[in-house]
């Protein structure tokens, strides 16, 4: 299955030329880390992020320019990498 592309809504619409204007602020991202101890269940969080991934469309979202104006791609599913960090 390839990308397909959809509309922006106004919100995003306004969100992008905002990102145009100040050029890639962060300032809408959130970001959390979390510590975990004990075993880990690798393929089960696999499993999770996977299929998390798949059922919502938006995790799967870029925002690309098509003759000057912003549309939504969403990607088609696939594996989330859940990468092994100290």
């Amino acid at each position: 299955m390839s990308a397909k592309q959809a509309p922006t809504s106004y919100g995003q619409r306004q969100l992008w030329f905002i990102d145009r204007l100040e050029g890639g602020s962060t300032e809408y991202n959130i970001s959390r880390a979390f510590r975990l101890k004990g075993k880990l269940d690798r393929e089960a969080l696999q499993l999770a992020f996977n299929t998390i991934v798949e059922r919502h469309e938006s995790l799967r979202t870029r925002f690309a320019e098509v003759d000057g104006e912003p549309v939504q791609v969403i990607e088609a599913r696939k594996e989330a990498p859940c990468d092994e960090r100290s």
